[in-house]
């Protein structure tokens, strides 16, 4: 039975499943006990994506606490379920690297980035914030590509804007309002940078 037509689907039903629906199901989330497929992200999406994955490395190489999952499915939410797939999840603690190679995980992150480069991810946006913060997040970190910004919300419903000629550091409050340990605390890329074309891209 095709997943996509089926209610109250589980995550592991779903994980299980995914190779049955369009392109492999790689673009497909569930929502509320039901199979969601969206449009593919724009060359846009996969451009912040290098570009704070870029920026992610620089810093790790200098301090090795923790890891980037991509495109990795999070069950945010049980009966239903929900299993989203953000662009990064990055994880604080624990074994590490132990998500890497996993398809779907309940394991949850320190902090999120989201891409909202399709009308379908644009439209869900608060949505997708609210249950990544209510599942217990630290951080979700949204960038638009179409207006160049980026919005941090955290979990004590506050949500700071940075654009262009302004870098997204890492605060002090970006553990304080979950009582984590500091994370990400030299961490810095500029705005601008996330959404830069290569030059082998401009040329």
């Amino acid at each position: 039975m095709d997943p996509r037509f089926v209610i109250n689907v589980t995550a592991e039903d779903f994980a299980s499943s995914r190779f049955e629906l369009p392109d492999n199901g790689r673009w497909c989330e569930l929502v509320a006990g039901r199979v969601l497929v969206q449009s593919p992200p724009s060359t846009d999406h996969g451009l912040v994506v290098m570009n704070f994955a870029k920026a992610l490395a620089r810093y790790l190489e200098r301090n090795p606490e923790g890891y980037a999952c991509f495109e990795l499915g999070l069950i945010v939410a049980r009966q239903p379920d929900w299993a989203l797939f953000p662009a990064v999840s990055y994880f604080v603690g624990g074994r590490r690297f132990e998500e890497l190679d996993k398809a779907i995980t309940e394991a949850r992150p320190t902090l999120i980035l989201e891409v909202i480069s399709t009308v379908e991810r644009r439209r869900t946006a608060r949505q997708r914030v609210t249950h990544y913060l209510k599942w217990g997040v630290a951080v979700v970190i949204v960038a638009d590509p179409d207006d160049r910004r980026v919005v941090i919300h955290l979990p004590n419903d506050t949500a700071e804007v940075l654009k262009h000629g302004e870098s997204l550091t890492c605060r002090p409050t970006w553990w304080a309002a979950q009582s984590t340990h500091p994370f990400l605390r030299e961490f810095q890329v500029e705005v601008a940078e996330l959404f830069r074309e290569p030059e082998w891209a401009q040329n």
